[in-house]
C-alpha cells in the first residue's frame, strides 16, 4: 500500500470517526480533512428565533443572531414578518429596516413585535424573511441560512392567561445553555436574549448551565486559579450584572460538569449556585486523545462540601444513554445506581425536555429511592442550547439538517415555592428543601394540615395516623382540560406506593379537594401526579413529596 493511499485512508477514518461526534446542533462551518460538507457555506450563520409561547398584551422578542461574521462579514438590510392567526386567519405584515454591517464573532438584535399584532388568543404562525448581502451578492433567507428547502413558519401560542400556578410559586428552567457554550460544533444564545425570551415565556428564573469543557481555557494553558479564569469570571460578572438590574427574570449561575462515574466514564451533572469552576476536560472531543474524567463524583462532592456548601449538585438527565459512538470515542457513560445513591447528591433532573422513555425510567427509579427513605429532589429543565422556538438539528453529519420543536427554552419547567423576595439565594434555598414541582404545562399543589399547622411540598410533618391532604390542580386552554390526577402515598416500611385516583370529570381547568388519608404505621410520604390534554397532546406535572415522620 502506498504512503499516499495510507494517508488518505487515515484521513478518511479520522474524518468518519470525528463525524460521529457531531452533536445534534446546527453548524455550517465545521469541515473535516478530505471530506466535503453539504452544510458548509462561506457566510456567517444567520438565524431568527422567538419564544414558542407568550403572554397576550406584552411585546414579543424576535431575536436575530449572526455568528462568525468576523470570518464572513455581512450586511443585513431589512427583515419582514408575516403573522397569521390560525383560527381567524387574521394576517399582519411587519417590516424592519436594518442596514447594518456586521463583522464580529457574535452579534444579535431584538426586533420587538407589538402586542397589537396578536389580538387573539391561540395559535399563530410567523414567517420571517431577511435580505442580506455578502460582498456584492444580495441574498434572501427564511428563518435561517442553513441548508434545506423546507422551512416551515415558526409556531407561537399567545395566551391571555399566565402559566398555571398559585401564589408564591414561580416557574423557571433549570437546564439551559448560553453563548458561553461556544465551540466549533455548538453555541447558545447570549444570556440577555435568554433572559428576555424567558420573561416573554412567562418564566421567573432560569439557570444557565454551560458545559465545563466550553468554559475551560485553551488546551495549551494550565488550569488557572478559579478566580482568574477568564470565561468563567466573565460569566459570573454577567450574571451578577443582570441580577442587579432587578429584571423580571432572575438568572441562576451554574455549570454542566463532565465528571467521572463509578466506572470511570464521563457523565454530566448540574452544579447550581457555584462561583468556583469545576473543570471537565475529559469530555467534548477537544482533546481527542484525552477522555479520562478530570474529576470523579466523590472529588466534586468533596470540593463542593468544603468550599461551597450552599451550591447544589444534581444528576443531569441521568437515565439518558449516550450514542455508542460517544461511549466509544468520548468515554461517555450514564449514571449507575451507585452514582445516583450518593448521599451528597441533592437530586435528579430526569425531565430533560420531552417526556420520553428516559424520563419514565427515571421516574420508576426515583420512586424506588423514595421508598428507601432517601429525600432526592426531582427537578426539570429543557437542556435548550439557544433554542427558543425550535431545535435546529444535524440529522446526517456533514449532509443534512432538520428542525424539530423539542428542547426549547421553558418547555420543561420547575416551579419553586418562593413566597419572599425573588433573589438567587431564595430560589436555591427552595431547591435545597425540595419545594418544587416539575411540569410540561399544568400545575399541581398539595399540602398537609393538622389542627395547629400546615406543611408544604418538601417539608416533613411529624408522624400522624390520619392527616388531611389539600390538593389543588390548575390548567388553562393552552394546556387543555384535566384528564387524570393521582395521589401517591408512599409507605417505605411496607416497600410500596398506594395510588389513589381522584375524580376530575367536572373540573376542566381547575380542581381542588381535601381528604383524610390513612398511613399504616403513621410514616411515609405523599406526592401528586397530574395529566392534562389539548388536541391529543398530553401535558404532565409531578410534585416532590411531603414527608411524614421520616
Amino acid at each position: 500500500m502506498s504512503a499516499g493511499w495510507a494517508n488518505h485512508t487515515l484521513v478518511f477514518w479520522l474524518g468518519a470517526t470525528l463525524a460521529l461526534l457531531l452533536p445534534a446542533y446546527a453548524e455550517i462551518h465545521f469541515r473535516l480533512p478530505g471530506l466535503p460538507s453539504r452544510l458548509f457555506r462561506r457566510e456567517p450563520e444567520i438565524l431568527f428565533d422567538l419564544p414558542f409561547r407568550a403572554q397576550a398584551g406584552k411585546p414579543i422578542p424576535l431575536c436575530l443572531l449572526v455568528k462568525d461574521a468576523h470570518q464572513f462579514p455581512v450586511q443585513v438590510l431589512r427583515a419582514w414578518v408575516t403573522v397569521v392567526h390560525l383560527e381567524s386567519r387574521c394576517r399582519h405584515r411587519l417590516e424592519f429596516p436594518l442596514h447594518r454591517r456586521i463583522d464580529t464573532a457574535l452579534w444579535y438584535n431584538v426586533l420587538e413585535l407589538n402586542p397589537d399584532v396578536f389580538p387573539h388568543e391561540g395559535d399563530y404562525t410567523l414567517q420571517v424573511t431577511l435580505d442580506y448581502q455578502i460582498g456584492r451578492h444580495r441574498r434572501r433567507l427564511s428563518q435561517d441560512n442553513y441548508r434545506g428547502r423546507r422551512k416551515p413558519p415558526f409556531q407561537l401560542y399567545v395566551s391571555r392567561e399566565p402559566l398555571p400556578a398559585e401564589s408564591g410559586w414561580l416557574w423557571g428552567d433549570l437546564h439551559t445553555h448560553s453563548s458561553y457554550t461556544r465551540d466549533q460544533l455548538e453555541f447558545g444564545a447570549p444570556p440577555e436574549l435568554l433572559a428576555r425570551t424567558a420573561s416573554a415565556l412567562g418564566l421567573d428564573f432560569a439557570a444557565i448551565t454551560d458545559h465545563s469543557y466550553d468554559l475551560d481555557t485553551p488546551p495549551p494553558e494550565p488550569y488557572p486559579d478559579p478566580a482568574q479564569h477568564p470565561p468563567w469570571a466573565a460569566f459570573q460578572q454577567e450574571v451578577d450584572a443582570w441580577n442587579e438590574k432587578r429584571a423580571p427574570v432572575v438568572l441562576l449561575r451554574g455549570e454542566e460538569i463532565s465528571v467521572g462515574n463509578a466506572e470511570g466514564r464521563n457523565v454530566h451533572a448540574l452544579m447550581l449556585g457555584n462561583r468556583r469552576f469545576y473543570p471537565g476536560r475529559g469530555d467534548g472531543g477537544r482533546r481527542f486523545w484525552q477522555t479520562r474524567p478530570t474529576m470523579d463524583l466523590p472529588h466534586v462532592h468533596r470540593l463542593r462540601r468544603q468550599e461551597e456548601p450552599d451550591a447544589l449538585l444534581f444528576a443531569a438527565h441521568p437515565l439518558s444513554r449516550p450514542p455508542a459512538s460517544q461511549q466509544w470515542i468520548l468515554n461517555r457513560g450514564h449514571w449507575s445506581n451507585r452514582d445516583l445513591l450518593h448521599s451528597h447528591l441533592h437530586g435528579w433532573q430526569i425531565l430533560n425536555g420531552p417526556v420520553d422513555a428516559a424520563f419514565w425510567e427515571g421516574l420508576r427509579l426515583w420512586k424506588k429511592v423514595l421508598l428507601k427513605g432517601q429525600k432526592t429532589v426531582l427537578i426539570g429543565g429543557s437542556d435548550a442550547h439557544g433554542n427558543f422556538n425550535l431545535f435546529r438539528q444535524i440529522s446526517v453529519p456533514l449532509l443534512k439538517l432538520e428542525r424539530k420543536p423539542v428542547h426549547r427554552l421553558g418547555e420543561a419547567r420547575t416551579a419553586l415555592f418562593v413566597p419572599g423576595p425573588r433573589e438567587e439565594a431564595a430560589f436555591l434555598g427552595a431547591l435545597r428543601q425540595g419545594k418544587a414541582v416539575v411540569s410540561t404545562g399544568p400545575f399541581l399543589n398539595l399540602s398537609l394540615s393538622s389542627e395547629k399547622r400546615t406543611w408544604h411540598i418538601g417539608e416533613t410533618a411529624p408522624a400522624a395516623t390520619r392527616p388531611v391532604v389539600h390538593l389543588s390542580a390548575r390548567s388553562s386552554r393552552e394546556f387543555g382540560g384535566i384528564r387524570q390526577l393521582w395521589l401517591r402515598i408512599g409507605l417505605p416500611e411496607q416497600g410500596y406506593e398506594l395510588s389513589l385516583p381522584l375524580p376530575v370529570k367536572h373540573a376542566p381547568f381547575q380542581w381542588q379537594e381535601k381528604r383524610a388519608v390513612a398511613l399504616p404505621g403513621g410514616k411515609g410520604y405523599i406526592r401528586g401526579e397530574l395529566v392534562t390534554e389539548r388536541k391529543g397532546q398530553l401535558y404532565y406535572c409531578f410534585t416532590n413529596p411531603i414527608w411524614i415522620g421520616l
